[in-house]
């Protein structure tokens, strides 16, 4: 059993409204930062492409879709696309990316905790920092499982130790209701490990902060990093991905 803030349906569902509130509140900075840094999405994109080993036709489920640049950016190259936000304006901006685009995709509104699909529905799967969000983030990976063909690929990320988005995460123990998990990359690396996952590869930014300004923080460049162990490459990043596969049965 999952040792959650959210112990009750109750409680789950006041951490999942205000999560909303929240990200339909940030939905047009959101979308605009990333409509302003287009070769740099394009970059992380290509990166991701290759770590999902995506090809036409494939199945790719975008979970915490967010302004929809990603799942546009899969659907592009043929994959069928099912994208799933917790917030309706993200979603309203994701369409409308979609639409300018001319690509289709499967928008939903939700919480990816629960989806709506049969076992194995996916070849693989994308969720850029949003498993920080859901009041049970290892309950987000077992559906994942579930979700996942054997052998598929989970692009998962979240913000490094360093990150500003947790520079006020000491705030939990005098504000002990919150509504971010504040999962840091060895921790999320421990926990797909602990869940059945593969871990492939990871990867970190070091410089810059999620909303894409610089970071005061950072305690390293992206030039740096490469003479470092990982696990001090995760201690020291703003955002991290991490690649992982579920496993293959024994036959």
């Amino acid at each position: 059993m999952s040792l959650n803030p959210a112990r009750t349906d109750e409680e789950r569902q006041t951490w999942l409204a205000r999560n909303r509130e929240a990200w339909n509140q940030r939905a047009a900075s959101w979308d605009a930062m990333l409509e302003e840094r287009p070769e740099q999405r394009q970059l992380e994109m290509e990166r991701a492409l290759v770590a999902l080993a995506l090809s036409p036709g494939m199945r790719v489920l975008d979970a915490g879709c967010g302004s929809g640049q990603w799942a546009v950016g899969f659907a592009r190259v043929g994959c069928d696309v099912t994208a799933i936000d917790l917030s309706p304006d993200m979603l309203k901006r994701a369409r409308s990316h979609a639409t300018d685009a001319g690509v289709s995709i499967e928008f939903r509104e939700g919480d990816i905790t629960r989806v709506a699909d049969p076992d194995e529905r996916y070849d693989a799967i994308h969720c850029r920092c949003a498993i920080q969000f859901s009041p049970d983030p290892a309950s987000v990976l077992r559906e994942f499982h579930r979700l996942i063909v054997p052998g598929g690929r989970l692009f998962i990320s979240v913000p490094g130790a360093l990150s500003p988005i947790y520079a006020s995460s000491w705030r939990r123990f005098i504000e002990p209701v919150v509504y971010n998990n504040r999962l840091v990359p060895w921790e999320l690396e421990a926990l797909l490990h602990e869940l059945g996952w593969v871990v492939m590869d990871g990867w970190g930014s070091f410089a810059a902060s999620g909303n894409g300004t610089p970071n005061d923080m950072a305690a390293i460049t992206d030039e740096q990093h490469q003479t470092l162990p990982e696990p001090v490459q995760q201690a020291v990043s703003t955002y991290w991905v991490t690649i992982a596969a579920a496993p293959v049965p024994d036959l």
